[in-house]
């Protein structure tokens, strides 16, 4: 009985880290930030593909490994009003929504540090309710 308690355990322990690997953190926000920062040094363009109506508006960038990692954690949010169409989704790219600070304050937003929503997927995955994943630079 006490070995299937132990193992009851520990699989709630890993379910619960589990969990934890889901959720975006401010590292993640630092390695987006730090992912653009490589691809400007290597001469890349880093060049908005689409303005939203909101202020916001995309980026076109790389899909790297560190930025397919985070892309892969838990779908929350959706790009907020800038156009993802099929022209701006192709392989081996993600898609990242950047909201200005100006914007989340006109959307009575001010206090919200998720100003990053970061999409590697296809044209089919924007019919989701939430397809994106939302990156914050300070804990929520």
């Amino acid at each position: 009985m006490k070995k299937l308690s132990l193992l009851a355990l520990t699989a709630v322990a890993l379910v619960a880290c589990g969990d934890n690997n889901k959720k975006t953190t401010p590292e993640d926000f630092k390695t987006i930030e730090n992912e653009l920062q490589v691809i400007a040094t290597n001469g890349e363009p880093l060049t908005i593909v689409s303005l939203g109506t909101a202020g916001d508006y995309l980026l076109q960038i790389p899909k790297t490994e560190a930025i397919e990692n985070i892309a892969g954690k838990e779908k929350t949010a959706k790009i907020l009003s800038a156009e993802a169409n099929a022209d701006l989704i192709k392989d081996g790219y993600c898609l990242l929504n950047i909201i200005p600070k100006k914007t989340m304050e006109e959307m009575n937003m001010a206090g919200n540090t998720c100003n990053f929503r970061l999409f590697c997927g296809n044209i089919d995955d924007t019919n989701e309710e939430f397809y994106a994943v939302e990156v914050c630079s300070e804990q929520q």
